[in-house]
């Protein structure tokens, strides 16, 4: 679900920062499976993969470890000292890398896995 309101926020983004690449990450591996695979999921998945596929490619889809994902930062909880000194407010370290040191996942679906 997370997925599918980042395309949707990214629609109206995209209009104030036209011609900007943009990038999608999750620290979902099943979703990413789900968004690389053509595959027919069942109703529930397959509507909200096809949603997705409408708003960005595949290929813009990205993993990203937990530990790196600074919006995962309120779930795990945190203080609000820890919150105002977080990367919520920037962008994370690794992200100011070229893209090619960026965090990398090779993900093969698998329908058994799946």
């Amino acid at each position: 679900m997370a997925c599918v309101l980042g395309v949707h926020l990214s629609k109206y983004v995209a209009l104030a920062l036209d011609g900007i690449p943009k990038y999608f990450w999750t620290d979902s591996t099943t979703a990413i499976s789900w968004i690389r695979s053509n595959d027919a999921w069942g109703n529930f998945v397959g509507n909200h993969v096809k949603e997705i596929c409408a708003f960005s490619k595949a290929d813009q889809w990205s993993y990203v470890p937990g530990p790196y994902n600074p919006a995962d930062l309120p779930s795990r909880g945190c203080s609000p000292l820890q919150f105002s000194e977080s990367d919520w407010w920037s962008e994370p370290d690794w992200l100011k890398d070229p893209e090619d040191k960026w965090p990398k996942l090779e993900i093969k679906p698998d329908e058994i896995l799946v």
